[in-house]
This record gives C-alpha cells, structure tokens and sequence, in this order.
C-alpha cells in the first residue's frame, strides 16, 4: 500500500507541474512581442530624433554652404540693401523704357523721321540696361522683380495713359525722366561706394554716363524745333 501511494503521490506532482508548465507556456511569446514592440517604439524614437535633428541642422548647413558660395567682401545685409536700390532703379529704367516706346509709335509731326528713330535707338539702349541692372541684382545674391505689378510699387516715374502729347512735350517729357534717373543714379553710386560695393559703384558710373548722354541728344532736338 505504501508503494501505490508513493507512486501516486508522484503522479499528482508530476501532473501538476505539467499542468503548471502548461498554464504557462503562452509566457514566451508574450516576452517576445513585449521585447518586440519594445524595440519598435525605440526604433521610431531613434528616427524621430534623427529626422528632428536633421530639419533643425538643415537650415543652418544650408545658410553655411550659402556664405560660402557668396563671399565677395560685402556683408549680405549691405547686399540686400544694394539691390533693394538696384530694383528701385529697375522700375523707373522699366517705366522710361515703356514710355519711350509709346513715343516712338505714336510720335507725329514735321519732325516725325528723326524723333522716331532717336526714340528707338533710346529705347532699345535703355533695355539694355534693365538687362544689366537685373543681373547685377543676382550677382548680388539675390532676386530681380519683373512683373508689372512689382515695377509699379517701385517706380517713381509717373506714367500718362491715354496721352499722346505734341512732339515737344514728348521730348520735355522723356527728358525729366531721364535727369530723374540721373539724379537717382547719384545717390545710388553714392550709397554703393557707402556700403562697400565698388562694382555697383562702378556699374552705375556707366550707366549714368548713358543716361546723360541721352538727356543731350533729347536737348539738342528739342532746341532744333
């Protein structure tokens, strides 16, 4: 009898712990999806990290290569103003250009051939310099305008639509336009050699000596009439 209950006794125990081992055996996997999940949540967090460190670094390697590209001994805040100046005249070049044009269309009168032909040969002179004006602009560093919209906030020449004066007030017209550039070109010459930029400085000097030549050849007709 004491052998069959041993040997019972044995079989309980071995039953239960079966039975506990059994219970358990789901432990595992749950660990493992645990550990699993676990390093999930470390791998986004590691991205996160990576991607935010990257968005905040981006801008400052950005500007950094942007210094270096554009190193030409004048502070970009002194450029910046520059070409603010620089599409002031722009505008006003743009405007002069635009009205010098509508002459040459519509000018009429005795003296129609010549002033015709003085109109072209200054229009087509002035947009020479709107195209050197606007790349001086981006050898600067920065943009250009260009549309209507953005000539006509800068400008300061006045603009007569629907007027097609007599062929004097034409020429009187063209050439206060012309000594008003000259004039701003002045303080602009003045204003780049103040910050530092003796190419603009430079640049300008040619420009005005082609304006003021304009403004004689505007002179000489209007005193042969």
């Amino acid at each position: 009898m004491e052998a069959i209950d041993g040997r019972l006794r044995r079989l309980s125990c071995t039953r239960v712990q079966r039975s506990i081992v059994g219970g358990y055996e789901w432990l595992p996997l749950i660990l493992r999806k645990m550990m699993k999940q676990a390093n999930n949540i470390l791998f986004l967090a590691g991205l996160f990290l990576l991607i935010a460190g990257i968005t905040v670094t981006q801008p400052m390697v950005n500007n950094n290569l942007k210094n270096k590209m554009m190193n030409i001994g004048i502070p970009e805040k002194n450029r910046q103003k520059i070409s603010n100046r620089l599409n002031a005249l722009l505008a006003n070049e743009f405007a002069l250009f635009a009205k010098t044009n509508k002459y040459h269309w519509n000018i009429e009168g005795k003296h129609f051939g010549p002033l015709h032909t003085l109109f072209q040969k200054q229009y087509e002179m002035i947009a020479q310099i709107i195209d050197g004006i606007a790349e001086r602009v981006r050898s600067l560093g920065f943009k250009a305008i260009g549309t209507l919209v953005e000539f006509v906030e800068y400008m300061t020449i006045v603009e007569e639509p629907g007027k097609n004066p007599d062929e004097r007030t034409m020429i009187l017209n063209l050439l206060a336009d012309q000594q008003k550039i000259i004039n701003q070109l002045r303080n602009d010459i003045d204003f780049a050699m103040d910050k530092g930029d003796a190419g603009t400085n430079n640049f300008l000097t040619d420009i005005i000596e082609k304006h003021e030549k304009m403004a004689w050849m505007l002179r000489a007709h209007f005193s042969e009439q």
